[in-house]
């Protein structure tokens, strides 16, 4: 951890005021790949970490809630994060990729949630489309795989978020109404009250 500080600390010293533009891409793809490289790291000790339940002796509860309280992540991010951890073992393929930088820690969730859902079988197609695609990408791949594979529970889970759409118009104060499309998609309007005019 030490030489990894040092190394922070040179580049932190670094005048890049005087750097050519086209040096500076290359700087830039060469910290990024060193930064997916430290998280596969640090993912491989939140698994030793989460599976000892070492978050224990600081108070907290579990995993997510020491990395939220300990490392500067928000809940989601921590409990992503936690999840990845636990996978990656069974995804030696993507442990890999990400531990040589091929592929960036996004890309690396992306593939654990979808063979969370799909299975493990579906990794190395996933893993293909990683080392190319942005992760917006690899999840619209993990979309059609499982429309390809599965194409039955992909039209019953089409069906049940339709079924879960609906219409609701609520009269609120000063002549306010709200409509809302399903639990959490509302907007608001104004409704001219009886006898008004635009004029």
């Amino acid at each position: 951890m030490e030489h990894f500080a040092q190394g922070l600390a040179l580049l932190s010293e670094q005048d890049i005021s005087a750097v050519p533009p086209r040096r500076l891409g290359a700087d830039i793809q060469r910290i990024r790949g060193f930064i997916n490289r430290a998280e596969a790291q640090c993912v491989r000790r939140v698994e030793v970490f989460d599976r000892e339940q070492a978050y224990g002796s600081s108070g907290d509860t579990s995993t997510t809630n020491w990395l939220r309280h300990h490392c500067q992540l928000s809940g989601f991010a921590a409990d992503k994060h936690v999840k990845l951890a636990r996978q990656l073992p069974e995804l030696q393929a993507t442990r890999q990729a990400l531990e040589s930088g091929a592929i960036g820690i996004e890309h690396a969730l992306e593939v654990a949630r979808a063979t969370d859902d799909m299975g493990a079988g579906a990794e190395a197609e996933l893993l293909s489309a990683a080392r190319t695609k942005d992760p917006a990408e690899v999840r619209q791949a993990a979309r059609e795989i499982r429309h390809r594979v599965d194409a039955a529970g992909m039209a019953r889970q089409a069906l049940e978020q339709f079924r879960k759409r609906r219409l609701h118009l609520y009269d609120l104060p000063d002549d306010a109404s709200m409509v809302c499309q399903g639990p959490k998609i509302c907007s608001s309007s104004l409704i001219p009250s009886p006898g008004t005019g635009a004029g």
